[in-house]
């Protein structure tokens, strides 16, 4: 079970399957420009992440953690085994659930819906009439225009588990294959290793997590640095798995890896052997949530889209 105090953005038995030969894992931010090594269990990390502070931190809940996560996280090491030794017999449920916990546990989902959310919130200030606010003093700016939005991070803590069945739902709806890296090129994995997007993008950036699938829709999770996990929609708009389907290209795996980077909200694991022109432009860039509806009192809402956009930090919150 996971110290309840250090959480994992990524489960420890995902991040070991890209460890090198002294059990470390290359972790590169690209918010803070750094690269460090460490070991799977000290990677990617954060405090109380998935807590429920009710009664202070040293009295938080932890459930979500030790008992929901740590649950479908002990299926991993089983689904992995079973996908690399090519066995076709695959657990559905298994299957989606860990895709799918995987994305709406990252922080690319938490963070970017907490933004979305503050971004809502503020576009309903806008509607306020101005004549209704207190006239400003002389050179003084407009109040409307000095607020700082902050969102309790409780908000996306229930829109993770809401939306883990939107994101199950969708990706039900591919047909899966395992495909090999070439000899001597590696994946990169990050802190949302899960993406689906409409590929052949070239220099434009791809759409990403679209509700609608066409044919040019790709799902992708690297298993470990050799082998990736990729997905197109299936004929039928149901569930199946292929097996192994031959060698990525190396532009496939570029394609991936650029993925990867421009889709963490902030750490990628792995030696990016990208050009110095792309890592900089896609370490710039994060996912983006517009949020269409969001119900106060019961936590229901619905996303209009997700994005990528310029990378942006969100306010602290500090609770009373």
């Amino acid at each position: 079970m996971s110290d309840p105090k250090r959480h994992h953005t990524v489960p420890r038995v995902y991040l070991e399957k890209f460890t090198d030969k002294d059990s470390r894992l290359t972790v590169w931010s690209k918010r803070r420009k750094n690269t460090i090594r460490q070991v799977a269990g000290e990677a990617l990390v954060r405090g109380y992440y998935y807590s429920q502070p009710e009664k202070g931190a040293e009295r938080a809940n932890h459930h979500i953690e030790s008992s929901f996560f740590n649950k479908i996280e002990s299926l991993y090491p089983r689904f992995y085994s079973r996908l690399k030794d090519g066995n076709l017999d695959i657990d559905i449920d298994s299957f989606v659930h860990i895709l799918a916990m995987l994305r709406s546990r990252s922080p690319s989902f938490r963070e970017a819906f907490e933004l979305g959310l503050s971004d809502l919130v503020a576009r309903f200030a806008k509607t306020i009439p101005r004549a209704e606010l207190p006239i400003p003093p002389k050179d003084m700016p407009n109040i409307l225009d000095q607020i700082v939005i902050t969102i309790d991070p409780h908000r996306s803590i229930h829109a993770m588990g809401l939306y883990i069945k939107n994101y199950a739902s969708i990706l039900t709806r591919f047909e899966y294959s395992l495909q090999l890296a070439p000899r001597g090129i590696s994946l990169l994995t990050s802190d949302n290793p899960v993406v689906w997007y409409n590929n052949g993008y070239g220099t434009a950036l791809p759409v990403i997590y679209p509700q609608d699938l066409t044919n040019n829709t790709r799902a992708i999770l690297p298993i470990d640095k050799e082998t990736a996990l990729i997905g197109k929609p299936s004929p039928t708009g149901s569930f199946k798995y292929k097996g192994y389907a031959g060698v990525l290209s190396a532009r496939q795996v570029r394609e991936i890896n650029e993925l990867q980077v421009a889709c963490a909200w902030d750490q990628v694991v792995g030696v990016i052997a990208l050009p110095m022109r792309s890592i900089d432009r896609l370490s710039r860039l994060a996912p983006k949530i517009d949020i269409g509806h969001f119900n106060a009192d019961s936590g229901e809402f619905y996303i209009l889209d997700t994005y990528l956009s310029q990378i942006r930090n969100k306010h602290k919150f500090v609770r009373d």
